[in-house]
């Protein structure tokens, strides 16, 4: 609110002493007041989101086409974003939307990145879908700045983030969705100084009571536990 604050008052003395480079300084104080609307509205829906997610829809979900339809939505961009599938993963138990949600939070993240370091060209983010012992493990590995050793530890909770503006509670969020489907999530160094995020989820997916116990009420929490 304090950047709101500080625009308006700046207006309102720009305005008070007729300057005459006020119509200047409505243009940036009003963009700044919208910017800073628009960050509260994410905060605020964030919060939301990680606070009371909705009730989960569990089907037997074939993995790669959400894979494919979270790499289109990234189709022609700065950042070349591919998708390769390994073998015939199996379906597995999951809400879609929800699974949805996590893999586009995370190729924005990885999309970001590489274009951070690599500007319009040169950026590149892959999406590995292969079959596992017990279910499907994805994999989303991008070229971009990388993410140190003491920030690996800690990127999954509440409210930590190491970005400008940002809420700390989209990565928070995918936690706790992969977790609450059985499944585990890791971050890593890859190859080539790439970093990797790993999604291992199973055949069995969301517990089966899950659809019909869950309530929208509030979740405790994320449990970062991981295996």
């Amino acid at each position: 609110l304090t950047p709101i604050q500080t625009s308006i008052e700046t207006m309102r003395k720009a305005h008070a002493r007729q300057l005459p480079d006020f119509d200047e300084i409505f243009e940036e104080s009003t963009e700044m007041v919208l910017e800073e609307v628009e960050r509260l509205k994410r905060i605020v829906t964030e919060f939301s989101s990680f606070a009371r997610l909705p009730r989960p829809n569990p089907t037997e979900l074939d993995a790669a086409d959400v894979c494919r339809h979270t790499v289109g939505l990234y189709a022609g961009g700065a950042v070349d974003v591919r998708l390769e599938v390994e073998g015939a993963p199996p379906k597995v138990r999951a809400d879609r939307e929800q699974l949805t949600q996590v893999l586009v939070n995370l190729v924005k993240n990885a999309v970001e990145s590489a274009e951070a370091r690599h500007g319009s060209a040169g950026g590149r983010v892959d999406v590995v879908l292969s079959p596992e012992d017990r279910g499907v493990r994805i994999e989303i590995i991008d070229n971009g700045a990388g993410i140190p050793p003491e920030d690996q530890e800690r990127i999954f909770e509440p409210y930590y983030t190491t970005k400008a503006g940002g809420t700390g509670l989209g990565l928070a969020i995918v936690h706790r969705i992969v977790s609450e489907h059985g499944g585990t999530i890791d971050v890593h160094d890859a190859e080539d100084d790439n970093t990797e995020i790993d999604i291992a989820l199973t055949r069995a997916g969301l517990p089966m009571d899950a659809a019909t116990t869950a309530t929208d009420t509030a979740l405790p929490l994320v449990d970062r536990t991981r295996s």
